[in-house]
């Protein structure tokens, strides 16, 4: 997944683990604006993705939702066109985002924001992804932050696509100052009611889909079956396959088939092919058919598994 790998390191982290879930090879679209204690950047989708991330202990992730597609959320808690979200360094963060999603975001380093910090008069030891989730452009969060991130969206599409090598900072400093600023601002002074809502039955499908992902990456080299899915998630079969189509858009054998093309895809983008072989980490994921293999990994990925080992791919 090359686009991920540039997402992973624009980000600073390092990997992101994602899941695609779109039918064919995926397209991102990644502009970034490199500064001394920040990194701005916009990222736009045309594929659906499952995925997580852990953040260094010394960065903050700033994150406006300008567009969202299908089933879009973060800890499972559903974005909304004009939310903001900011996530800190707790443990892993979990995501999903639909096709057509459009994302802000600003990787910033905590020590640049502590006096930003000292001037809202607040501090952010407490908040948690679900706590500083809040919609912007309302009566409760004034459309300065919206217009603060759209003209931080007009600099950054001056941008070069997929730079990474030698980023520039395109954006205004200022600009960028200005939003950090605003965006810490505006989390701090939130009432418990102006975050956004999170009905429990969202919750309870997510907290199902994570028990299932658990299950089905500790036996990809094994058959997995629907009843045992159905076992893991405490539901019966019927709710399995809604909480799948409502949480990430595609049946659980779907998911997992999907799950076990990504995980493939890693192990052979990181492998010694003096040491391992396709066949070897095919088998590894419960992968058994390697013609049928090789055909759904080349429409997914552009490229034969056997390119990727050997590091010719894309």
């Amino acid at each position: 997944m090359p686009g991920f790998r540039q997402f992973s390191t624009a980000l600073g982290v390092c990997e992101i683990d994602a899941v695609l879930l779109s039918p064919d090879s995926p397209r991102l679209s990644l502009r970034l604006s490199e500064h001394v204690h920040a990194r701005a950047g916009l990222l736009q989708l045309d594929c659906a993705v499952r995925g997580r991330f852990v953040l260094p202990d010394d960065v903050c992730l700033l994150v406006h939702v300008d567009q969202t597609g299908a089933q879009s959320w973060c800890h499972g808690q559903a974005f909304a066109r004009h939310s903001a979200v900011l996530v800190r360094p707790r443990g892993t963060s979990e995501f999903m985002l639909g096709a057509g999603s459009r994302l802000l975001f600003i990787v910033v380093r905590q020590d640049w924001i502590r006096p930003l910090l000292a001037t809202g008069g607040g501090e952010t030891a407490g908040w948690d992804v679900c706590a500083a989730h809040f919609s912007i452009g309302t009566a409760a969060s004034p459309a300065g932050l919206l217009q603060l991130y759209q003209s931080l969206a007009g600099e950054l599409e001056a941008g070069v696509e997929n730079a990474l090598a030698g980023a520039r900072p395109v954006a205004d400093e200022a600009l960028l100052r200005e939003v950090i600023q605003t965006h810490l601002q505006e989390a701090q002074s939130l009432h418990p009611d102006d975050r956004m809502p999170n009905s429990r039955s969202q919750r309870t499908h997510y907290l199902v889909l994570q028990r299932v992902e658990h299950f089905m990456r500790s036996r990809l080299r094994k058959e997995i079956y629907l009843h045992e899915m159905c076992e893991a998630g405490g539901v019966s079969e019927r709710t399995l396959r809604n909480v799948f189509e409502h949480m990430v858009g595609v049946s659980p054998n779907r998911y997992l088939a999907m799950m076990r093309l990504c995980m493939a895809y890693r192990s052979l983008a990181r492998a010694d092919m003096s040491r391992q072989s396709v066949k070897s980490v095919a088998l590894s994921y419960g992968l058994w058919d390697l013609s049928r293999f090789a055909d759904h990994y080349r429409r997914i990925f552009g490229e034969l598994p056997r390119a990727t080992l050997s590091g010719d791919g894309a």
